[in-house]
């Protein structure tokens, strides 16, 4: 039979080793003397959504950061304090956020470029090709499917490690991009354009002509529209301005 005391011991060492396992934790999450703070700020706009790897953060100093560590976490905070830390003899960071259960680890980001979808944004799933306001054109360059739709919603374009990527506002995920600034053929329509209906031919200003290769059928009635063709997989495919849908073409001339 126990007596007093020694339950009173037993109890003792049991919070004893709560507290070390609670400090060991701490010390697992939170910033420990290997980490100076460097600068105490705010977070620009709106966070709503899951935090995990890949996720851009804007800093009010305009200085961006990419999480490469930590665990997933759903938050809905709006300018959010944050304070940022770094170690003395590397280049990691660790963002502390006020309202977000636990801390993230980061790079910082210096290659980066803010623009906007030029028009209408249905998310990506394949090869999709992204036209932006400031006339760069995108192409999604790893395999992955997200609906989102929104209208010239912006977008962030940065470099990480040797890949480059495209942060699109309110979508958690980030993905991988190429550039198609000069692999693809920009020019219009040389006159009318009223869609495609099986093997509608198309003459651009360029001299070239190029025909449908995919049946399908679109009407849409414009003058002289903008035109991106760029190669996929299979062939080409070709974006007018003013139109989501792409279509599958191949050159004639």
């Amino acid at each position: 039979m126990r007596t007093g005391s020694t339950v009173k011991s037993i109890r003792i060492k049991r919070g004893v080793i709560i507290l070390l396992f609670l400090l060991f934790l701490a010390s697992s999450i939170y910033p420990s003397d290997d980490w100076k703070l460097v600068k105490e700020t705010t977070l620009r706009g709106s966070i709503n959504g899951t935090i995990q790897e890949g996720y851009l953060f804007k800093v009010s100093s305009y200085e961006f950061y990419v999480v490469t560590g930590g665990n997933r976490q759903r938050v809905r905070l709006r300018n959010p304090e944050v304070k940022i830390f770094t170690k003395t003899w590397g280049s990691d960071y660790l963002l502390v956020i006020e309202g977000a259960e636990e801390p993230f680890r980061c790079d910082k980001i210096t290659h980066v470029t803010e623009t906007e979808i030029d028009g209408q944004f249905n998310g990506w799933d394949g090869d999709t090709v992204f036209r932006m306001a400031n006339g760069g054109i995108w192409q999604q360059a790893s395999y992955g499917y997200e609906y989102h739709h929104s209208y010239r919603p912006d977008v962030i374009i940065y470099q990480h490690r040797g890949y480059t990527y495209m942060q699109v506002e309110d979508v958690d995920k980030a993905i991988k991009v190429r550039s198609l600034e000069y692999s693809a053929i920009k020019s219009r329509i040389d006159g009318e354009f009223e869609g495609w209906d099986g093997d509608t031919v198309f003459k651009l200003t360029n001299g070239q002509v190029w025909q449908q290769d995919k049946y399908g059928y679109v009407y849409h009635y414009a003058y002289n529209p903008e035109v991106i063709i760029y190669k996929v997989n299979f062939g080409y495919e070709m974006m007018v301005k003013g139109l989501d849908q792409t279509i599958k073409v191949k050159r004639l001339e």
